[in-house]
C-alpha cells in the first residue's frame, strides 16, 4: 500500500507539471500569433498610409521578435582569421559619462542597421572624461540563459584602475552603484563600442580596493541586465562645446577639431545645401548637426551632398539632430536622426 501510494503521488505531480508546461506553451503561441498580427497592420499601413511611417516605426519596433532581425538577415558567418578571435584587444582607456550627465530633454541616439550610434547628448558644460585602466585588464563580457520562459541577459564590463589615488577614493564614495554609459575602444581597428544606455545603464555594481602584499589598485565592475549587445560608437568624445552656424548659413564649414555643430535661429526660410573645408583627413568622421528651432528651422534636403536616408528631408527643430558620415570633400551620408515636431 505504501509503494502504491508513492507512486500515485509522482504521477499527480508529473500530470501537473505537463499542465503548466502545455499552458506556456499555450500562451507563447497566442504572444507570436498576437506579434506577427501586429507586425503585419503595421506592414498594410505602410503601404496604404506612407504618411504615417513614424507611428508604423513605432509598431513595427514593438513587433521585433516577429519579424526583426531574421536568419536571412544576418545570412551566413564564416571562419574568421585568428586575429579576429585574439584576447586582449581592448584599449585600456575606458570613457565613462554618468546619467547626470546626460541632457534628458533630448531623445537618446537610436542603433542604424549597421549598430551604429551617434552623438550622446549631454548638458551644457559638460563633457566625456575617460580612465586608463591597466593594460589588458579591460574585460567585455555578455552572457544569457534560457529559462521557461525568458532569457537572462547580462552583460559586463570589467577593469582594473593602479595605485590608490585620492581620485580613485572619490570615484569610490560618489558613484558606487549608480549608472553609466560606457565606451572602449578595439585596439586593431580603432571601432569604438557602447554599452548602456539611458534606460538601461551599465551600474557600477562592484569594486574591489587592494592595498597589500600583491599591490595597489582597484578592479571596477559594471553590469546591466539587457539583451541589447555593445553597439558602435559612431559619435564624438566630446571635450569642447560645439560650433555655433551663423543664422541664414547655407553652408556649413567643417572644422578639423569639433564635430559638433549648433545651427542659429534664422530670420527667414533657410536650407544648408553646402559643405565647405573638408581634408582627406577628415574622411570617415562622423559630425552632429544640432537643430535651433524658432519659426524658420534650417532643413537639409537630400542631394549629392547630403545623402538623407530614404530621401526624407530633415527639419533643425528644437531638440532636433542628425549625424553625417563624411566620405569626401562633397559627400556626406546620413548615420542617424532625431527630430521633433
Amino acid at each position: 500500500m505504501r509503494l502504491s501510494k508513492k507512486m500515485t503521488s509522482r504521477q499527480l505531480a508529473y500530470s501537473h507539471k505537463k499542465v503548466a508546461s502545455a499552458d506556456i506553451r499555450r500562451r507563447l503561441n497566442m504572444l507570436l500569433v498576437m506579434l506577427c498580427l501586429f507586425g503585419s497592420v503595421a506592414a498594410i499601413d505602410a503601404v496604404t498610409h506612407p504618411e504615417n511611417k513614424s507611428s508604423i516605426a513605432v509598431m513595427a519596433g514593438s513587433s521585433m521578435l516577429a519579424g526583426g532581425v531574421t536568419m536571412a538577415t544576418i545570412g551566413n558567418m564564416d571562419e574568421v582569421s585568428a586575429k579576429e578571435s585574439a584576447g586582449s584587444q581592448i584599449g585600456m582607456r575606458v570613457w565613462l559619462i554618468s546619467r547626470d550627465q546626460i541632457d534628458f530633454s533630448k531623445p537618446f541616439p537610436q542603433p542604424n542597421a549597421q549598430r551604429e550610434v551617434g552623438n550622446i547628448p549631454l548638458k551644457l558644460g559638460e563633457y566625456m572624461h575617460y580612465q586608463d585602466a591597466v593594460s589588458n585588464s579591460v574585460k567585455s563580457n555578455g552572457t544569457g540563459e534560457t529559462g521557461d520562459i525568458n532569457v537572462d541577459y547580462t552583460n559586463t564590463l570589467s577593469f582594473v584602475m593602479a595605485g590608490n589615488r585620492e581620485k580613485l577614493m572619490d570615484f569610490i564614495e560618489e558613484y558606487a552603484g549608480r549608472g553609466f554609459i560606457v565606451i572602449y575602444q578595439e585596439c586593431g581597428s580603432g571601432v569604438r563600442y557602447i554599452m548602456g544606455s539611458v534606460c538601461k545603464p551599465m551600474v557600477l555594481k562592484s569594486f574591489d580596493r587592494k592595498d597589500d602584499n600583491e599591490g595597489r589598485y582597484v578592479t571596477f565592475t559594471f553590469e546591466n541586465k539587457y539583451w541589447r549587445q555593445p553597439l558602435i560608437y559612431v559619435g564624438d568624445i566630446i571635450q569642447q562645446d560645439p560650433v555655433t552656424v551663423a543664422a541664414g548659413a547655407t553652408n556649413l564649414a567643417v572644422e578639423s577639431s569639433n564635430n559638433r555643430y549648433n545651427l542659429s535661429s534664422n530670420t527667414g526660410p533657410t536650407a544648408l545645401a553646402n559643405v565647405s573645408g573638408i581634408a582627406s583627413s577628415d574622411y570617415g568622421r562622423v559630425i552632429t548637426i544640432y537643430g535651433s528651432g524658432g519659426s524658420n528651422p534650417t532643413t537639409i534636403s537630400d542631394s549629392t551632398t547630403f545623402v538623407l536616408v530614404d530621401g526624407v528631408t530633415w527639419h533643425g527643430n528644437g531638440g532636433s539632430e542628425i549625424s553625417f558620415k563624411i566620405h569626401d570633400a562633397n559627400t556626406l551620408t546620413e548615420v542617424s536622426r532625431v527630430e521633433t515636431a
